[in-house]
């Protein structure tokens, strides 16, 4: 199996465990005199089924990450700077968003806010965060349908 069929098993495993967890609740309390729609105690063992398979997918995963390249990187080591980039790229975005914000003046005498930052040249850099996100998210979904999952 290669690592993306693992990673699109592991999304389905965690819908599955998230539906059932709903589908105990709904059946865990009913009035008296009652019976629940479906049997909370087969929809657990279910759950601990999916649990069990969900631990072991994701322990493969996580195993396979931490082995393979990635150019001069590991998968793991791609991913972590991936997700920084982002959210590098995310708090940038926030903070040259509000200084570049303007607030209208009624009056020439009411207080002018400046920019303390260099809004510019932050969104530049911002791009070049951008670019470089997408070309390593490249890297590693190209990378997820070549490699096999151990």
């Amino acid at each position: 199996m290669k690592l993306a069929e693992a990673l699109i098993q592991r999304k389905d495993l965690s819908s599955d465990i998230s539906d059932l967890k709903t589908r105990i609740t709904n059946n865990s309390l009913v009035q008296e005199g009652t019976e629940p729609a479906e049997d909370p105690e087969a929809l657990l063992l279910q759950l601990y089924d999916k649990l069990k398979r969900f631990e072991s997918l994701v322990s493969r995963i996580n195993y396979t990450n931490a082995i393979t390249k990635l150019d001069y990187i590991t998968l793991n080591e791609a991913l972590t700077k991936r997700d920084v980039l982002q959210l590098t790229y995310t708090n940038l975005s926030s903070i040259s968003n509000h200084a570049s914000s303007t607030v209208s003046r009624y009056s020439k005498t009411e207080i002018l806010n400046k920019a303390t930052i260099d809004v510019q040249k932050m969104r530049k850099k911002l791009d070049k965060i951008a670019e470089e996100r997408r070309k390593l998210e490249t890297k590693i979904q190209s990378a997820n349908w070549t490699i096999d999952l151990l």
